[in-house]
Formats: C-alpha cells, sequence, structure tokens
C-alpha cells in the first residue's frame, strides 16, 4: 500500500526538530502576546498526546530555528511530538521517499510545480474542503492560497493537497 504525504500550502508550514527546540518565550510571560490563542489551539487539538510526526522541508540555517521555534509551542500545545528534518536537496529527497514508500507525513513545498507533480501520482493525500474554507474564512489571501494548493489528483480531480 502506498504510503502518501500531508502537505499544506503554508501552514502549516508546521514543523519541527531532529533536536527538541526550546520554548523561546515563556507561555504567559510577554503581555504583547495573544497566549490565549494558544490555550484555545490546545483545547481545539485533544487527543495527539504521545503522537509523533515527521515533516521534510527545504528549510536550514536560520530558517530552520525559526521554524523549530514555532514547533514547540505546537508540541507544548499538544502534547504531540512534530520532527522536522530540513533539506537543500528536498526537492530530489521528496522524490525518493515518495517513489520508495516512506515519505515523511508532512511536507513543506517550495516548489508548486513538485507538488502538483506528486499529485499527479499519487503520492499526496487530500486536506479537503474544509481545509480549504478555513484558508478563506482566515487569512485575507485566503481564496489565493488555496488556489496555489490545489491540484488534479490521479483521477484529474481538483484538490487542495
Amino acid at each position: 500500500m502506498k504510503k502518501t504525504l500531508l502537505t499544506t500550502a503554508a501552514i502549516i508550514a508546521l514543523g519541527a526538530g531532529i533536536a527538541q527546540a526550546e520554548l523561546v518565550i515563556e507561555p504567559g510571560s510577554d503581555d504583547r502576546i495573544n497566549w490565549a490563542s494558544l490555550d484555545e489551539f490546545k483545547a481545539a487539538h485533544p487527543g495527539l498526546e504521545g503522537e509523533s510526526f515527521n515533516i521534510l522541508g527545504p528549510w536550514l540555517g536560520g530558517d530552520q530555528e525559526l521554524f523549530q521555534s514555532v514547533i514547540a509551542y505546537f508540541n507544548e500545545a499538544t502534547g504531540a511530538q512534530a520532527n522536522y528534518s530540513g533539506s537543500d536537496s528536498f526537492e530530489q529527497q521528496i522524490v525518493i521517499d515518495s517513489e520508495a514508500g516512506s515519505p515523511p507525513d508532512m511536507a513543506v513545498f517550495p516548489q508548486p510545480g513538485l507538488a502538483a507533480d506528486l499529485a499527479k501520482r499519487g503520492f499526496l493525500r487530500p486536506l479537503g474542503e474544509e481545509t480549504a474554507q478555513w484558508l478563506k474564512d482566515n487569512y485575507a489571501a485566503g481564496d489565493s492560497w488555496a488556489a496555489l494548493g490545489t491540484y488534479a489528483d490521479q483521477d484529474g480531480t481538483e484538490q487542495l493537497f
């Protein structure tokens, strides 16, 4: 059975690190940050404690560190463990891993054309209409974000991946 990938336009752009990232700012310690939103996120995502998933993306160096600093809050809020691996050869690695049947659980695509190719080959898992609607409702450019992440699958059906 072919393992599939979860991807998103930017969302998630969620990811994490092979090395455990620490919280940069202690929750509640800075009034400029809306800490209630972190509590709301935690309440909206119960049952993830002990879950683990892998994310592959193109970010290395400072970009990887920034990404991992966000993931630390995701891990803290959900009890899950997101593990991010960055690669300067992401485009080749994601194809190799997908064809070998061992893709990451999520991937951050810097190139829409590569995502479209993998969708046509059946390597991406659709995110569903509710995700497209969430993007449209929560981002000023939501319609364009949804459009950028929509590709034809193996059957030619347009879906958000």
